[in-house]
């Protein structure tokens, strides 16, 4: 054996190790699969755009401590949107009454974080918010707020006042004009993170919204001046809340075949 074929062999053997250890990493680290179910539901509220759906996790080689799950929607013709996971809740079981009709019983889940095991199939109802959506409204909601509160004290017709208010003018204005759901193909991607290494499966997914959907959800701009009266007069004394009613679109949405 030559000189070069010595130290040939021991190059590759300094690589052993760290081999050894990429393979042990790999194989100890936890590989997350996402399953949707056959339709999602999306809104739009004074909460902005809104994206929920039931979803199934599972855990191959190690259980995963997920501490956020966000969801980018990207329709067809380039234009994206983040959301931001807001809450989850679990259907526990379903009672029925004398007459046959069914009620859910759910278990809310508070969103700090959750645990994906390996043992079985994890299903949660998730919803989604837009961040960019509620960072943009925040300030408004808040400038708008100072303001009522000051009239409240003053007593008499405070509503009345507030109403004339160019600051709730420009929050109401803002959370109208920010509709943004248009017909067509969205391509819907979700993310993960963890304080620990995790392999998210990456999927791809479908969700077909129609201009039937669209209009249907742009009605409920109109319901914005009341949820904002029912707001600001909530605690009154002989105030009646005025029935506001949301419309929601049940829409498919596929895994993209590869």
């Amino acid at each position: 054996m030559s000189a070069a074929e010595i130290i040939a062999y021991i190059g590759a053997a300094a690589w052993i190790p760290q081999i050894i250890a990429w393979l042990y990493q790999w194989y100890v680290t936890p590989q997350i699969k996402v399953i949707t179910g056959r339709f999602a539901s999306i809104g739009y509220t004074r909460f902005g755009p809104i994206f929920n759906l039931n979803l199934g996790f599972f855990a191959n080689r190690k259980a995963a401590l997920i501490e956020a799950l966000d969801v980018m929607l990207l329709h067809e013709d380039g234009e994206r949107h983040a959301f931001q996971m807001e809450g989850m809740s679990e259907t526990m079981s379903d009672i029925a009454d004398a007459s046959g009709a069914k009620t859910t019983v759910s278990k809310e889940q508070a969103t700090l974080a959750f645990r994906i095991g390996t043992e079985t199939l994890l299903e949660k109802f998730v919803r989604f918010q837009e961040g960019k959506f509620h960072a943009a409204l925040e300030p408004l909601v808040q400038q708008s707020a100072t303001i009522i509160q000051f009239e409240r004290q003053k007593g008499g017709d405070y509503f009345s006042r507030v109403s004339q208010l160019k600051e709730l003018s420009d929050t109401i204005a803002f959370n109208s004009s920010y509709f943004w759901w248009k017909a067509g193909r969205y391509e819907v991607r979700f993310t993960m993170k963890s304080p620990e290494k995790i392999r998210l499966k990456e999927e791809v997914f479908d969700l077909a919204v129609t201009q039937m959907d669209v209009d249907s959800l742009r009605v409920n701009i109109q319901q914005l001046q009341v949820e904002y009266e029912n707001l600001i007069r909530a605690g009154e004394t002989g105030y009646t809340f005025k029935p506001v009613l949301w419309n929601w679109r049940s829409v498919r949405i596929t895994r993209q075949k590869r």
